[in-house]
């Protein structure tokens, strides 16, 4: 977007922003303690486990106000646009929801919309108890700048039992030549392989990432986000053969549909496996009134001893319109009380590592 794009369209955002606001300011302006809360968190576990750390909020913090704002599409792909909107319309809400990484540093925190966290990393202690690992997709130049609740397992292959009991699986091959001549056997059979749901656009990339990681060491991985390893390095090639050849065993319907309905077919028995998605399903399987017991999780191929993750996290804005009551909240998502009451809704772990496993579903 050139500078004067971006002048043009943040102009039009704030011309609509006065027109709205003696609507907005009657209802606002007067609730000191009031906190908003921008997230895409509106369905199954994930809408479950909100609510649920709202009510500790609730608990730690009797006179906040929460007002739970969000918008649909999952993994946050309209409510990232939305967020754009407000943020260059300097209508900022006091806490939004962001992955850790590149989402969070390049898109916010380089361009200056992001007030740093680090005096609450120190206050609560978390530099101690959040991993390492994770603690480096929050950090840029010295500073921490937002607050982690839960960590995913992205990679995941969720499968129907009967299906996997029908053709004698009791693990699915762990090289690829010897998947493919499986998922050819299942279609000679007339059954859909591969349940895949493409229709919000991560998940071919999510699957390609997954084929990466199987056929790097992790240091390799890595490397490709760093500029370490070169994305002419021959792996990321054989890993877009494999891609390509995998599409050629998924239901022919996978672009007009997320996840949530491509799961039918594996649950329907119709297709032998969903693939590939993270813990989030696990979550969604406990939020849902149906019996899913034949449903059950393995490792992609390549996949058993590591993993790729992702952590959703909430960053406080420059200009915050409640920053004390967005402090507070932040606190209360990265208290060990928050993580355990949103975690296990979500079908998460939490990114704490101090938490009561009991709490936690055997999954």
């Amino acid at each position: 977007m050139s500078k004067w794009t971006r002048c043009m369209w943040t102009f039009l955002v704030i011309g609509l922003v006065f027109v709205s606001m003696p609507l907005a300011a009657s209802g606002t302006e007067e609730v000191a303690n009031q906190v908003e809360v921008f997230s895409w968190l509106t369905t199954g576990g994930e809408a479950t486990g909100l609510a649920a750390v709202y009510e500790v909020a609730n608990e730690m913090y009797p006179d906040m106000e929460i007002v739970n704002s969000v918008v649909a599409g999952g993994g946050g792909d309209q409510f990232k646009a939305v967020l754009v909107s407000r943020m260059y319309g300097e209508d900022p809400p006091d806490l939004f929801m962001v992955q850790a990484g590149g989402a969070l540093i390049e898109t916010w925190v380089k361009t200056d919309y992001l007030e740093p966290v680090t005096f609450l990393f120190e206050e609560e202690g978390w530099d101690d108890i959040f991993p390492p690992n994770l603690l480096g997709l929050l950090s840029y130049e010295g500073e921490y700048w937002s607050v982690p609740t839960y960590v995913n397992r992205t990679s995941n292959i969720w499968y129907n039992k009967d299906v996997f009991a029908e053709y004698g699986i009791t693990e699915l091959p762990d090289t690829y030549d010897e998947l493919f001549a499986l998922l050819d056997t299942m279609k000679a059979d007339g059954l859909v392989p591969v349940a895949m749901g493409t229709l919000r656009g991560y998940e071919i990339t999510q699957n390609f990432e997954a084929i990466l990681a199987s056929m790097m060491s992790v240091d390799e991985y890595v490397g490709l986000w760093h500029g370490d390893t070169p994305w002419t390095n021959p792996k990321v090639a054989a890993a877009l053969e494999i891609l390509k050849k995998m599409m050629t065993y998924v239901n022919g319907d996978h672009s007009a549909m997320p996840w949530q309905d491509a799961i039918e077919y594996v649950i329907e028995g119709q297709a032998a496996f969903l693939n590939v998605q993270g813990d989030w399903v696990d979550g969604w399987m406990s939020a849902v009134d149906r019996d899913l017991s034949h449903i059950g999780r393995t490792a992609p191929v390549g996949l058993q001893t590591r993993y790729l993750y992702n952590t959703d996290t909430w960053a406080l804005p420059k200009g915050a319109p409640h920053r004390e009551a967005a402090l507070n909240m932040l606190r209360v998502f990265g208290s060990r009380e928050g993580q355990e009451a949103f975690a296990p809704n979500k079908g998460a772990v939490p990114a704490r590592g101090d938490v009561d496993l009991s709490k936690f579903n055997p999954y």
